[in-house]
This record gives structure tokens, sequence and C-alpha cells, in this order.
């Protein structure tokens, strides 16, 4: 287990999208039973999505929502977004593109208000 101080010095130099990965594996390892929404909810510390602000483009970090919550994922740049595609699944990172082929075209882009920075990579 890392010190606190290696913990923050890995973060400073970690981009974004390693913070995610990071923290979203940590989370994978540490829970056996989680959905995309719980999953998207934790990685970005969202306790509640929907009452995020809707933004027109998908940022790093943002939460994606597919129809009325029939599937959630966090963009992590690049074409790519991270998440957890059904009950007890792995987690994964998988093009946007894919995603789109499975539950369609249309989505919702949600800003959290926790700055990916702030997101430890070790603890939920």
């Amino acid at each position: 287990m890392r010190t606190k101080a290696e913990s923050i010095l890995s973060l400073v130099e970690s981009s974004d999208k390693e913070i995610l990965i990071q923290r979203g594996k940590m989370i994978g390892e540490h829970t056996s039973v989680m959905n995309c929404q719980l999953f998207a909810a934790t990685l970005t510390k969202s306790s509640n999505i929907k009452s995020l602000k809707e933004i027109k483009k998908p940022a790093v970090g943002s939460v994606l929502r597919w129809g009325t919550g029939s599937h959630y994922a966090v963009y992590l740049g690049d074409g790519e977004v991270i998440q957890v595609p059904e009950w007890h699944s792995p987690v994964e990172v998988v093009s946007l593109d894919s995603v789109t082929k499975d539950f369609g075209d249309e989505y919702t882009v949600y800003q959290p208000t926790t700055p990916i920075k702030e997101l430890s990579v070790d603890t939920p």
C-alpha cells in the first residue's frame, strides 16, 4: 500500500485519463457487485448523476447516460470510455463507438462537480 504522499505525487504526475483508469480499476477490484450507474457515480464521486449540470460535448471525466438510464459510462477522451458493461462484469476501457453501437448514438452528457485531480486512487 502506498503512503499518502506517494498517492498525492502519483496524482500530480498522472493525466486525468490515467487517474480515472486507475481509480476505476481500484473500484472494480474492491467491489464485486456493481452496475454501470453505480460505477459511474462512484468513479466520479457523484451521488446523484441526474442532478449534475448537462453539457453539450463530453470532456474527460464527463458521465454519459444513454436513454432514460439504460447505460452509463465515463468519458476518458480520445473516443474512449470506462464502464461496467453489466452487473458482475469487470471494469473495462472501450471505444465510445462500441458503446453507441450497443445503446444508440444519443446520450446525455453530465459534468461532475469533483475535479479529477481530487479523486483518490486509494479509496472509492
